[in-house]
Parts: C-alpha cells; structure tokens; sequence
C-alpha cells in the first residue's frame, strides 16, 4: 500500500464517523459536498498538516536515546514538522493529500507562539522555510488579493498568525514591545492574539480570575495593530479584554477559535455579551473544534449546536468555524518508530503558559466523536450545516466570506505612513510619531 492509499484510508475512517454524525440523509449531503467544492472556504484558525521525514525522526530518537529533555525536543521537533515536506517525498504527498481532504483556500496559521519571542521567531522561521522551500500546493498570503492569485493557481493560502503579542519575554522594555510588532507584521503576520490564557503586559486571558481587561499597553497595542493592518484576536482572552478591545480598535476584530458559553460554559468560549459586541463592530467569530470545549464529549454534532446557535445570536454576517486543529498523517511505511519521548514537567513552560490546571478536568473523549471533528472533515462540516437547513448564501458566509469582508476592512483601517514608519512609533509607545 502507498503512502497516500495509507492516508487516504485513515481520512476514510475521519470520515465515515463525520458522515455518521451530522446524520444527514443522501440529498443533503451531496449538496453539502458539492456546495463545499464550489464555495471559498478558510479555517480562522488552525495548523497545516504535520509530518516527519525518516531523517528526522532518526534525529529525534538520537536525542531521547542521548538524554534530551522535553523542552530541548520540543523546539527540535516543531521545526521538523513544519519543513519535512520539503525534505521527503513521503511527507510531501501526506501533506498534499490531507490539504486536499479539507477541500479549503484559506487557512489562518499559527506561525507564532504564545510563550515568548525566541519560541515565536523559531516556529515562525520554519514556517517561512517551508514556503521558501516547498514546492507544494500552499501559498504564504499577506493580503485580501493574495488569496485570489493562490485559488487561481490551486494553491491553499495561508495567512500567519501568533499567539501572543510581544508580552511575556525577551524584551528589554514596554516600548520595545511596539518595535517586535513591526517586526512580526513584516515577517508575514496578520493576526495576533492580544492575550494567552494567562495575564501578559497587554490585558488579562481568559483563564485569570481579575479580568482586568486591557492595560494602557493593550490599547496602545490595538491601535499599533489596526495602522498596520494587523487583526486584533481575542479568542484566548478574557470577557473584559475582549470588550476593551472592540470598543478600542478602529477595526473590526475577531475571536477566531472559539465557542459559545450559551452553549457550554468553558472558561475559552465567549459570553453572549461578547458575541453581541464582537458583532456590533462588524467583527467575527470562529466555532473552534477541539471537542472539549464544546461539549463535555464534543463531536460535530456540538460544533454544528455552537455554530447554529451563534448564528441565531449575532447573525450570519459573524459567524465562522476555526477548527485549531490540525492533521498528523499516519506514518509512511517502514519508516522507523521514535522512542517515547520524557514526560514533560510540571515546572516547565508548556504547562505553566496555558494554565490549563485552571480550566475544567477534561473528559475522555470517546475515539468516534473526536474522529468525527477531524481536519480533514471540513467538507462535511458543510454537509452538516446543509442538514441543520441553513440556505446557501448563509453557508458561504460561514465557510469564507465573512473573513475575506472582516480582513478587508482590517486592510482599509490601516495607514501606509504607519507601516512605513513602524520603527519610529515604537519610541513613541505606539503613538504617533509628532509632526
């Protein structure tokens, strides 16, 4: 069997628990599918396909078998997964064959990390190089034109995002923060987190009981991100930082992956009260796909639930799914197995920067719902919206639409002189420069 038959067959198990959840009859779902085909689609949030070539899984098990500890892995490996592509023909036709599953254009990637700027500009230089390298069916996007020239080419573009702003390390000062933001905007990124779960310099997350909303940074810090055309997210943060930050940004601003506590009350979702204000500046929403946060045993059953009832609070016009999900293809064949690696600690940064010990002890998610919410799902994700009865120009907005007009209003707020002149609002805190 070939690798992509290996594959192929995996996405078909995916499947056939997707199909089996959205309990859909015939006619609905060829429509869904067909609809799905013919409609731009963009995920507001997730991860392209993660792969590793035989070179370097030998690497990686060389380390364990020499005594690398979980945080020297981790750095290693995240460089592997996002650049394997271009180093392995294997990879490359995994990562193909899944891109092709969703049936998408579009994807928001999180190129930058919520921990600090060396773990930020490590994740983001390999997802550069991979672009550099790769000659596959993705290309890197900055603007709402780019994503034409890559649909007309076939091509999945794909917008860079991070998952913090300059907040949490390796600055020298609060103003240094600013000039790291015209960095990050000129490397390609075009969305930003304002906060992680935890309190940062800009505002609190959503897992800090304070919810002090922003600081005088966080405001400085929208404004900076709205002249240089930069969106403002708020997914991971808390119901008074995202407030704050809609009522100060002079651009419509997202919470890309996220669901409704309307629905199921999980510290990362949104209130209505956020929804609603999110929506009154022209902003969107993003229906995350990670099953528990959806649900006690989310599966796409719960994730059509959210999205159906988000569209009933704020409208159409506000609604999207960012999955913040990913695809780990099966292993090629005869490709050698990597040792389990060291536990991580408890004292270490992947625990301590989500915070996750606040949150609500997950539930075990049975295999059938978590496979039925899989990337590689996205088609029948439609289908399912197709059998929840949502007419055709709803669906369009919720696959693609809504984020092609929110990044174009994003594009219009901003101010040519700012992104030119980036370096020196930095000494002014993110003011203006004075005439």
């Amino acid at each position: 069997m070939s690798v992509v038959d290996t594959v192929q067959q995996d996405i078909e198990s995916y499947r056939k628990h997707g199909r089996e959840a959205i309990d859909a009859t015939d006619e609905e779902l060829e429509h869904g599918l067909r609809l799905h085909a013919e409609t731009f689609g963009c995920d507001l949030f997730g991860f392209l396909p993660s792969t590793r070539s035989t070179a370097g899984r030998e690497l990686l098990s060389e380390m364990i078998e020499t005594g690398a500890t979980t945080n020297e892995l981790i750095p290693v490996g995240e460089v592997l997964n996002k650049t394997s592509p271009a180093y392995g023909e294997a990879c490359a036709d995994q990562f193909a064959t899944a891109i092709d599953a969703t049936g998408l254009d579009c994807t928001v990637l999180t190129a930058g990390s919520e921990k600090n700027l060396h773990h930020t500009i490590n994740r983001i230089s390999a997802c550069i190089h991979l672009f550099d390298e790769f000659d596959g069916p993705i290309r890197k996007v900055t603007s709402i034109s780019d994503i034409d020239e890559a649909v007309a080419t076939d091509e999945l573009a794909v917008f860079f995002s991070t998952n913090c702003p300059p907040a949490q390390g390796g600055l020298r000062d609060g103003m240094d923060a600013h000039w790291w933001i015209g960095l990050l905007y000129r490397l390609g990124v075009r969305i930003m987190h304002l906060t992680y779960n935890r309190r940062n310099w800009v505002g609190d997350g959503c897992l800090e009981p304070a919810d002090g909303g922003l600081s005088l940074h966080g405001r400085e810090v929208v404004h900076q991100m709205n002249r240089l055309g930069m969106a403002v997210d708020t997914a991971h943060s808390g119901r008074q930082t995202t407030l704050d930050a809609a009522e100060c940004s002079d651009a419509p601003i997202m919470a890309t992956h996220t669901t409704c506590t309307g629905v199921y009350d999980f510290p990362r979702g949104k209130s209505d009260e956020e929804f609603k204000t999110i929506a009154d500046g022209g902003g969107l929403i993003g229906i995350c796909a990670i099953p528990h946060f959806l649900a006690r045993q989310g599966s796409l059953v719960d994730l059509l639930d959210h999205v159906e009832y988000a569209v009933h609070l704020v409208g159409a016009d506000h609604v999207a799914i960012g999955t913040d999900n990913g695809f780990r293809p099966v292993s090629a064949p005869h490709q050698p197995e990597v040792p389990e690696r060291p536990a991580s600690s408890p004292y270490g940064p992947d625990e301590w920067f989500g915070a996750w010990d606040y949150a609500p002890e997950r539930a075990s998610i049975p295999d059938a719902n978590r496979k039925s919410l899989a990337w590689v799902n996205w088609p029948l994700f439609t289908a399912g919206l197709v059998a929840r009865g949502f007419d055709d120009a709803t669906i369009e907005k919720i696959l693609g639409g809504n984020f092609r007009r929110v990044m174009a209003a994003v594009e219009d707020a901003k101010s040519a002189e700012a992104v030119a002149l980036h370096q020196v609002e930095s000494r002014y805190s993110g003011r203006s420069p004075r005439s």
